[in-house]
């Protein structure tokens, strides 16, 4: 039969679509990107963003530079945006040639489950939000759950 899973944690911040993920293990922070333009630096322990990056653009992929500690992103306009990143991510993770797991969005699921073997992710929306102007919101997610 099918492994139970069991989730860990839900980061939520993001108002569209979440579209990539890097992990820094050594430092215990996560960077995502959404088609809402933002990318975002999580204390993924706490759950909490150290820092986040607003773009007019949607933000379609994500890669990290771990010898320069930046975050480049693909734009739904044709254009890669880099960004540095706060001295923190990057304390421990050159300490190490593993220093990031690099995902996008047509290999996230396959490349997570072999970086960690015993989590599970899923990307997506969660159910809508009504705020009290009576416009529909989606917030999006990222999902993080044990085998």
């Amino acid at each position: 039969g099918r492994a139970r899973k069991t989730l860990i944690k839900t980061l939520t911040g993001h108002t569209r679509a979440v579209t990539g993920l890097v992990m820094l293990t050594e430092t215990g922070h996560l960077l995502s990107c959404s088609l809402d333009g933002s990318l975002k630096v999580w204390n993924y322990t706490m759950g909490t963003v150290l820092k986040q990056f607003d773009h007019t653009q949607e933000i379609r992929c994500l890669a990290y530079r771990a010898d320069q500690n930046e975050a480049l992103v693909g734009t739904s306009e044709d254009s890669v945006l880099v960004f540095k990143l706060p001295d923190e991510t990057r304390q421990m993770a050159l300490a190490s040639r593993r220093g990031s797991v690099m995902l996008d969005p047509p290999t996230l699921l396959g490349q997570l489950a072999d970086e960690l073997a015993d989590l599970s992710v899923h990307l997506g929306d969660d159910k809508p939000n009504k705020p009290a102007t009576g416009t529909t919101q989606t917030r999006s997610a990222v999902t993080v759950g044990r085998r």
